[in-house]
C-alpha cells in the first residue's frame, strides 16, 4: 500500500509541478494566467479572481491557459512560459535520482519526453507541446507567433460574450485582428461572436476560411462547416445558401449520425430544392427545429394550413419569436397571405 501511495503522490507532483511553474514563469514576465489546469477528467472547478482553477480526478496531463496584451518581449517571455514546466521537471528528476525516489524519476522522465517532443506542426483542436511552442518561437515561426499572439484577444472576447457583452466581445476581435491578423483562433473566436449578433454572413466569411484549411483538424473543420452552412441558411442570402449544401454534407458525413448535423444538412437540402432529401435527413427527429424545416417543406409544398398547425402546436411554443428559423418560417407563411 505504501508503494502504491508513494506512486500516486510522484505522479500528482510531476503534473502539479509542471503547471505549477507554467503559472508562475508566466506571472513573472508579465504574462496574464487565465485558466489552471492539474489532471483530466470530471474536475473541481473553482475561481480566484479571473483565474479559473480546474483540478481533475485524473492527475495525468494538465493547462495554463496565459496570453498578453503586450507585444514587446513576445517571443522569449513566451519562451520562457512554454519552458518553465520543463524546468520544473528536470528539477524534480534530479531530486528523485538524488534520493533514489524510483517513481518520482519515472514520472517526470516521461513528462518530459512528452513535452519536448515537437511532434508534428500545430493545428487547431489539438493540444500543441511545450516542445512544438518552443521550437516554432525559437526558429520565429510567423504562423505560431501569431496563434499564440492572439490568445489574449481570444480570451477576453470569449469572457465578454459569456459576461453578455457581446459589443465588447466584437471590440476585442476586431482589436485582434489589427494587431496580429486573422489566425485561426480568432477567427473561430470571432464566428461565435458574429452569430451571437446575427451576422450571418461574417460568420460564412471567417468560417470559411477554416473549412479547407489543413491546420485545423478533420474534426474541426467540418464542425466549422457545419456552423457556416447553417449561417448561410438563415442568412436570407440567396447566394449564401447556395453554398449551404456542400459544407452540410461534408459536415454530416464526419459525424452522420449526430442529430445537429442531420439538421443543417437537412435545412440546406432544402435550400438546394431538393425536399424530400431534406425530409429523409430528419426523418425519425424529434425537434422543434427539425418540425420547423417539416413546416417550411409543408408551405414549399402549398400546404399551409399544415404548416401553421405545426408551427401552434410544436414550434411556436418552443422558440423566442426573434429565432431565424422562426422568422423564416413565419416571413414564408405571410407571403402565402
Amino acid at each position: 500500500m505504501s508503494d502504491l501511495i508513494a506512486v500516486a503522490v510522484a505522479l500528482v507532483v510531476a503534473v502539479a509541478a509542471h503547471e505549477l511553474a507554467h503559472l508562475a514563469a508566466a506571472r513573472l514576465v508579465g504574462h496574464e494566467v487565465f485558466e489552471l489546469q492539474i489532471g483530466v477528467g470530471p474536475s473541481w472547478d473553482t475561481r480566484i479572481g479571473d483565474l479559473v482553477v480546474r483540478v481533475g480526478l485524473v492527475p495525468i496531463g494538465g493547462h495554463v491557459q496565459t496570453g498578453a496584451s503586450s507585444m514587446d518581449g513576445f517571443r522569449w517571455r513566451s519562451a520562457v512560459v512554454a519552458g518553465a514546466g520543463v524546468v520544473a521537471n528536470l528539477a524534480l528528476l534530479a531530486v528523485g535520482l538524488a534520493t533514489g525516489f524510483v517513481a518520482l524519476v519515472t514520472f517526470n522522465s516521461l513528462a518530459l519526453i512528452g513535452n519536448l517532443w515537437p511532434g508534428r506542426r500545430r493545428r487547431l483542436g489539438e493540444p500543441t507541446s511545450d516542445g512544438r511552442t518552443i521550437v516554432d518561437l525559437v526558429r520565429g515561426d510567423t504562423d505560431a507567433i501569431a496563434e499564440e499572439r492572439s490568445a489574449w484577444f481570444c480570451v477576453q472576447a470569449d469572457r465578454s460574450r459569456e459576461a453578455g457583452r457581446i459589443d465588447v466581445a466584437a471590440d476585442h476581435i476586431e482589436r485582434g485582428l489589427e494587431a496580429v491578423g486573422p489566425t485561426r483562433a480568432l477567427l473561430a473566436t470571432s464566428g461565435v461572436v458574429a452569430f451571437e449578433q446575427r451576422r450571418f454572413a461574417d460568420v460564412v466569411d471567417a468560417y470559411a476560411q477554416l473549412i479547407d484549411d489543413d491546420r485545423v483538424t478533420v474534426a474541426g473543420r467540418a464542425g466549422f462547416a457545419a456552423d457556416a452552412a447553417w449561417s448561410a441558411s438563415l442568412s436570407g442570402d440567396p447566394e449564401l445558401r447556395r453554398l449551404a449544401e456542400p459544407w452540410a454534407a461534408f459536415a454530416r458525413a464526419a459525424r452522420p449520425n449526430v442529430r445537429r448535423r442531420r439538421i443543417v444538412h437537412s435545412l440546406a437540402l432544402l435550400d438546394a430544392g431538393r425536399p424530400d432529401d431534406a425530409l429523409d435527413a430528419i426523418a425519425g427527429i424529434d425537434d422543434p427545429s427539425a418540425d420547423a424545416i417539416r413546416a417550411l417543406v409543408l408551405v414549399e409544398a402549398g400546404d399551409r394550413g399544415a404548416a401553421r398547425a405545426l408551427y401552434d402546436t410544436a414550434i411556436g411554443p418552443s422558440f423566442s419569436p426573434d429565432h431565424p428559423l422562426v422568422e423564416r418560417l413565419v416571413d414564408a407563411l405571410l407571403e402565402g397571405g
